[in-house]
């Protein structure tokens, strides 16, 4: 146990440094910069000083926010990240500065993610290395940090946390677990609704395919009791959330046509390409472009090189002991095996928005999934930029590609 505690401590202390220099030189600019992109920095640091300032003064009116005044529900104009501000006011309140606190956001969830993820790889393969290289893959992918300029896009440690409690839930089937479970989606829908949408397909596309595996030893009678109260609960929680975009969208009609999406997914060529060879900072971190979009700032991918490695040993490992039947591991762990490789084709697919393109051409005779979620889905009418589904394939991907080494 000493021992463990030990490792933890250092694994937490390495990810705290790599967390630094992966934004340097962020750390020495925490009161007088924004990173990357000032516009929605600005607007970030302001939401989050909002949402503390109006929980004391008059909660009811939260939405109600000084921007646009006299306009009702203007927060709703874009994340109200009301989770994040609530795990971060005790920063608030020894700093009182809207900016640091920005970027302490942007810090903590770098170190966080690659925590939680560590945690996550090592409780289902249980080695300490195997965990490290998942929580470095996850927490410092190239995605993330070319999204440095939105901060509201960086923090998803609950969807990593709901894939570690539906793992034991699904395994036990204890109270304890599904309400773990159903807290981490809620605390994500508090901290973004778009990272809420990602949380939601990737779960709905994991679950099913454990299940399946694992069929014959359900509990389903305690499953679905669980699973339905979990889910009215969250239901209702959500509503005070959601009604306020509804009402935007219904008012205004803030919505992302299909078409525009057209324009904003990835080239199946974005998949041929490597960037620089350094996984953090210097060449690493340079945001390769797509040449042929119209605005590439939104079409940043940059698969760094270890998740091209991982992916290609995943889909080669995996492919072999599956098709050989040579794996004799534990059906617990076939089963998230099978639950993220479903779960990263999902969020793949729908990376590419709603039509494939190669060399900016569509083909016309791969229809792709996104449609069907942009035309069923709530939350799909507000989703901009497909190419951003990597954040979330980029989870999956790494689990393909470290549970058949543990």
């Amino acid at each position: 146990m000493k021992t463990k505690l030990t490792l933890t401590t250092i694994t937490a202390v390495l990810f705290g440094a790599m967390a630094v220099d992966a934004t340097w030189p962020l750390v020495g600019h925490m009161r007088d910069a924004v990173i990357d992109d000032w516009r929605d920095g600005l607007l970030n640091a302001y939401i989050l000083r909002w949402n503390l300032h109006q929980l004391v003064q008059d909660p009811l009116n939260l939405f109600h926010a000084s921007m646009y005044h006299p306009t009702p529900y203007s927060l709703a104009l874009s994340e109200n990240m009301l989770g994040l501000s609530l795990l971060l006011w005790p920063v608030e309140l020894l700093t009182r500065d809207s900016l640091f606190l920005l970027n302490f956001m942007i810090l903590f969830s770098f170190w966080s993610i690659a925590l939680v993820s560590f945690a996550l790889s090592r409780r289902w393969t249980g080695s300490w290395l195997i965990g490290f290289i998942a929580g470095t893959a996850i927490g410092f992918a190239q995605p993330r940090i070319s999204q440095l300029g939105h901060a509201q896009l960086l923090n998803y440690q609950p969807m990593v946390l709901s894939i570690f409690f539906a793992e034991r839930w699904l395994r036990r089937f204890r109270a304890r677990d599904a309400l773990g479970f159903f807290a981490a989606l809620y605390a994500q829908l508090l901290f973004g609704i778009y990272l809420a949408v990602f949380n939601l397909v990737f779960i709905t596309a994991f679950i099913p395919i454990v299940l399946c595996v694992r069929w014959r030893c359900v509990e389903w009678i305690k499953l679905l009791r669980q699973g339905l109260a979990g889910g009215v609960i969250i239901a209702v929680l959500a509503l005070p959330i959601y009604l306020p975009y509804k009402y935007v969208r219904d008012e205004f009609g803030i919505q992302v046509e299909s078409a525009m999406l057209d324009e904003r997914g990835v080239n199946l060529t974005d998949f041929l390409r490597f960037p620089g060879a350094n996984l953090l900072h210097g060449d690493g971190s340079w945001k390769w472009r797509n040449p042929y979009s119209p605005i590439p700032w939104e079409h940043e991918v940059g698969l760094s090189w270890v998740m091209h490695g991982l992916g290609a040993l995943g889909l080669i490992g995996g492919a072999f002991v599956l098709l050989r039947r040579r794996w004799n591991a534990r059906l617990t762990t076939k089963a998230l095996f099978a639950g993220s490789a479903a779960a990263t084709l999902v969020c793949l697919s729908l990376m590419f928005g709603p039509q494939l393109h190669l060399l900016n051409e569509p083909l016309e005779a791969f229809p792709m999934p996104y449609r069907l979620y942009h035309a069923f889905s709530p939350g799909f009418e507000g989703m901009r930029v497909p190419a951003r589904w990597f954040l979330p394939a980029s989870i999956g991907w790494t689990m393909i590609a470290l549970l058949p080494l543990g």
